[in-house]
């Protein structure tokens, strides 16, 4: 049974009332990321924390559109959560990374390509879901070293995507809940990538960042420095969506002229 968009949201928006009210756990500030002081939210932590977790599981289930995709770049966000738990001495949601990472690898067995086994969007929105929460908890702990902007770092993949084409629906007139084929993993493949190999290029982008955010924690990195990096991505990512047909053309006609050099060079031998 595939429920419609609308109900999902609706179903996610209660999912993340009761993670606030059930958990405590909620998005107080953003950090320090313009050295004015930090970002607080007031009135409007509530409706931020709920944005927020809505829009980060709806990240991860976006991404899930190559084998093994959602499952790779969750595996390394989790992977960095349990690293930056361990460094800020919160044990229990130490645990619950490391009880991820181990769910996600039993599952990475089976679902890297070629599939045998897929996880819908049930398992996509529970890993963004999880993600989120692990995200804001260690985060927005009173004292914790690891700070918001360091977890902006490590969903910055998917979290860049997800705005990216949200907003390029919106500034089309369509619905940003409308499906196309326009994600990076698309992009990559349509620029002559095997799947498994814009799998690989997604995820090894993904460890640089979750090695950025743990190397600025460890070494106490100011946070507008850290989120100039995600600023970067993000401004160079948006920007390039607008030219992807101009891209392709280029990538298209650079392959059609290495082809047609490979051949003449048979004739010539």
């Amino acid at each position: 049974l595939e429920l419609g968009h609308r109900v999902k949201f609706v179903s996610q928006v209660a999912a993340a009332l009761l993670m606030i009210f059930m958990s405590k756990t909620y998005l107080m500030t953003f950090g320090n990321l313009f050295t004015f002081g930090d970002i607080t939210f007031g009135i409007l932590t509530i409706p931020l924390t709920i944005f927020c977790i809505v829009g980060i599981t709806n990240a991860i289930n976006m991404i899930d559109g190559l084998d093994g995709l959602a499952g790779g770049v969750s595996l390394v966000a989790a992977a960095a959560f349990a690293i930056l738990s361990y460094l800020g001495g919160h044990w229990e949601y130490f645990l619950i990374s490391l009880a991820l990472c181990g769910a996600i690898i039993g599952f990475l067995r089976f679902n890297w390509f070629p599939a045998l086994v897929f996880m819908g969007d049930a398992g996509s929105l529970f890993l963004g879901f999880s993600l989120v929460f692990l995200s804001i908890a260690i985060t927005q702990i009173k004292g914790s070293i690891v700070h918001p902007v360091a977890a902006l770092l490590i969903l910055a993949t998917p979290v860049s995507d997800t705005i990216t084409l949200m907003l390029k629906r919106a500034m089309a007139g369509k619905s940003p809940f409308h499906a196309d084929k326009y994600h990076l993993h698309h992009i990559l493949v349509r620029m002559g990538l095997s799947k498994t190999a814009a799998v690989g290029a997604i995820l090894f982008v993904s460890v640089i960042f979750a090695g950025i955010a743990v190397v600025g924690t460890v070494f106490e990195i100011p946070e507008h420095y850290l989120f100039m990096v995600f600023a970067a991505y993000f401004t160079a990512y948006f920007t390039t969506s607008f030219f992807l047909k101009e891209i392709m053309q280029f990538v298209l006609r650079s392959r059609v002229r290495a082809r047609v050099q490979i051949l003449l060079s048979h004739f010539e031998e």
